[in-house]
């Protein structure tokens, strides 16, 4: 049972007033703007569940996470739809976003998946004050309901922002801020954020690894930049690699997250190319999560790496570094 849910238990009893959980949130009884549900098959994901006996744990996060994905500003609306797009996206995924009705005509479940919601991660435009507005209030909302892992993944992060500083542009209870980073890349934000959503929302099928570490990382590391690189062959991976980490400014970074796409013909030579890649960093074990999600239907030697470096730069990333060159 969630700490929130508890405690509101208690509340009703009489025994404690709900609203101390909000922390003297002003927003707690704020209406926010309607979200569009563009996927949600709660009922059908909670059968399945009860299906089974007991469900399994990797790291702290359960396997059955419920996680929801909220789309907030112009830029962020077409991902969530993209989204969906995904053949493997799993049944116990929540997908909503601001903007126009969906063409798919989901039932809204959100309320009662915030109950169950482990992971939420809001993709904001923060080219856009509202959409920067709305993710603060929805900082406050998730954090209220007790979702585990909160993260914000930034879109058009500059001005303001860069000025403010991440967190405190889109508010300090969010678990982790991620800024995707394109500057250099051959892949656009829109795929950035495709490939980066599995591994950081979603436990797909296949997956080799996962992100049961994630939830510490982002307490060590609160903010980062992500991006993707492709590659066709292990000798090319390491260049690969240097081209992407060169723009990240890798110095000092305290904790990455690497999640590969792949076709059946993945080695075990790309994944220890990958893990001498985070020793070069200075990372140990601990401060990495690797994993691997297996496409079936990919063509032999396709690749794409969602790459993601956190570290605490407090709305500013270090200059230059000595790793690349």
């Amino acid at each position: 049972m969630k700490r929130r849910t508890f405690v509101t238990g208690l509340g009703a009893a009489g025994l404690c007033a709900p609203w101390i959980i909000a922390g003297g949130n002003p927003l707690a009884e704020q209406e926010f703007r309607p979200l569009v549900p563009v996927f949600d098959r709660l009922p059908d994901a909670l059968a399945a569940e009860a299906l089974v006996a007991l469900p399994y744990v990797v790291g702290s996060l359960p396997v059955k996470a419920y996680p929801l994905v909220i789309g907030l500003g112009e830029a962020a609306q077409p991902l969530v739809d993209q989204a969906l797009t995904n053949p493997l996206l799993p049944l116990d995924a929540g997908l909503y976003r601001t903007g126009a009705a969906s063409a798919h005509g989901a039932t809204d479940w959100l309320t009662q998946r915030l109950e169950s919601c482990e992971v939420a991660v809001l993709l904001v435009d923060a080219a856009d004050p509202r959409a920067l507005a709305e993710c603060r209030d929805w900082a406050w909302k998730l954090a209220y309901d007790d979702v585990f892992l909160r993260v914000a993944v930034l879109l058009n992060a500059s001005g303001p922002v860069e000025q403010r500083g991440r967190r405190a542009a889109v508010g300090t209870l969010l678990h982790g801020v991620i800024e995707v980073w394109t500057h250099g890349a051959t892949l656009s934000a829109a795929q950035t954020v495709q490939f980066l959503l599995p591994g950081l929302a979603f436990e797909l099928p296949g997956t080799i690894g996962g992100r049961g570490n994630a939830d510490w990382l982002f307490s060590e590391a609160p903010e980062a930049r992500t991006t993707a690189v492709c590659w066709e062959h292990e000798s090319i991976l390491p260049a690969a690699l240097a081209n992407a980490c060169g723009p990240l400014d890798p110095q000092g970074c305290s904790g990455a997250i690497l999640l590969v796409h792949a076709g059946r013909d993945f080695t075990a030579g790309e994944l220890d190319v990958l893990h001498r890649h985070c020793d070069r960093l200075g990372l140990n074990y601990a401060e990495r999560e690797i994993a691997v999600v297996v496409h079936p239907d990919w063509a032999k030697r396709r690749r794409v790496l969602s790459l993601t470096l956190l570290g605490k730069w407090d709305g500013t990333w270090p200059v230059g570094s000595s790793l690349y060159p």
